[in-house]
């Protein structure tokens, strides 16, 4: 999934001396307290290794580009919130904060999440994809075919529509083919063929409307997977 730019900072602090702040003014040297917090918190709750995807958050952060923000009471960053954009797609990464602020009557997360939704509400979306992360133990209700292995994966995903050119390799399939030919082969009608889409890690198609994931990008045993749903208001939602 891309990552967009349009974020407002929002620096008035609260009659309660809490600052709701652009997360791209901090470097993970402010931030990696809270994600070893999470991360903690994740693998007791869950027994989810959150060490990698927190130390690739800390790296976007590192690199100015991860649009969010950050919760900030008196100086010290007690919370942080960040979401991606695909065109006008909008999904929410993270909401999360710790429990050195007290808000009365309130919760750090709820000020965070409201920032957020004010943002996202700003590029409106009738159409988006959302990748959904699934721990290491959750996926067993979840076609294989349909999840992707976090580990394995080159790059960020990036959502766009096929080209011509595009070729795929569909789990269960001998050999790569040209992405048209694959949908001639489904009769998708053409109308509807203009605008399938696909989802890139890197520079390499891993996820296709309707194909099993390629096998070597297929969830494995004991590992984080990510989902990618579809969703539109029309049709409701697909993986």
């Amino acid at each position: 999934m891309g990552l967009h730019t349009r974020v407002e900072s929002f620096t008035t602090p609260h009659a309660d001396g809490l600052e709701i702040l652009d997360l791209r003014h901090f470097s993970a040297q402010h931030l990696r307290h809270l994600l070893e917090h999470e991360t903690a918190l994740w693998g007791r709750a869950m027994s989810w290794d959150y060490k990698p995807s927190a130390e690739m958050i800390l790296r976007y952060i590192d690199s100015k580009i991860l649009p969010g923000y950050a919760a900030v009471e008196h100086g010290r960053v007690g919370g942080y919130a960040f979401f991606v954009y695909e065109g006008s797609k909008g999904v929410i990464g993270d909401i999360f904060g710790d429990d050195s602020i007290h808000i009365t009557g309130d919760r750090v997360e709820r000020r965070l999440a409201a920032h957020v939704i004010e943002t996202l509400q700003q590029s409106p979306g009738v159409r988006r994809i959302e990748a959904q992360g699934i721990p290491a133990g959750e996926d067993a209700a979840y076609n294989p075919d349909h999840l992707l292995d976090a580990e394995s994966l080159p790059g960020r995903l990036r959502v766009r529509n096929w080209r011509p050119g595009d070729r795929f390799w569909p789990a269960h399939t001998k050999s790569p083919k040209k992405i048209k030919e694959l949908l001639q082969e489904r009769h998708i009608a053409l109308p509807e063929r203009r605008l399938w889409p696909v989802v890139l890690s890197a520079d390499e198609i891993v996820w296709m409307r309707g194909f099993s994931t390629p096998a070597k990008f297929r969830a494995k045993p004991g590992r984080d997977a990510i989902l990618i749903r579809e969703k539109s208001p029309e049709d409701g939602t697909r993986s």
